[in-house]
């Protein structure tokens, strides 16, 4: 996750945050750790695989994803906010972007094989809270059914 809280229940951006000190989910509130180096960008990862709302890990190609999407969309007018916890679905989009038309988007790039049940279930809990939805796919995204790969979506 690019964003997590500190002590203070601040939000920080993992490009900002120190290795001095503590930072917690903004989802569970539970303790997060601060991963930087030569190699990968900058993020926080959860010291326990507890959470609900972060429960995958990251690649480097889904961290940079995502900032790039937001630069993308920001450039256009949209107000994005990443990482954004929607409560009545209780889903975390990797984007939620404000069109300059005022409508929302739940915007998922899709980085890791995901089974049609989980992206159907995902999908829906976008839908029954009214947002729009898009759905980018990764590099070695594959759509699973049962143990067998299957094409993409649109």
């Amino acid at each position: 996750m690019l964003y997590a809280l500190t002590k203070d229940s601040k939000m920080i951006t993992a490009k900002a945050a120190t290795k001095e000190q503590k930072y917690y989910c903004p989802s569970c509130h539970e303790p997060v750790i601060l991963r930087q180096g030569h190699y990968y960008m900058a993020h926080f990862a959860h010291l326990k695989r507890t959470c609900g709302t972060f429960s995958e890990g990251e690649t480097s190609e889904h961290l940079r994803g995502k900032k790039l999407l937001a630069t993308f969309f920001r450039a256009f007018g949209a107000r994005v906010k990443l990482e954004a916890y929607l409560p009545g679905s209780k889903q975390r989009p990797d984007l939620l972007v404000q069109l300059p038309d005022q409508q929302l988007l739940a915007l998922e790039y899709q980085c890791a094989p995901l089974s049609l049940r989980k992206l159907q279930k995902r999908s829906r809990g976008y839908h029954d809270v009214g947002l729009a939805e898009l759905w980018i796919l990764g590099n070695n995204y594959r759509l699973k059914r049962g143990g067998q790969k299957i094409g993409a979506f649109i």
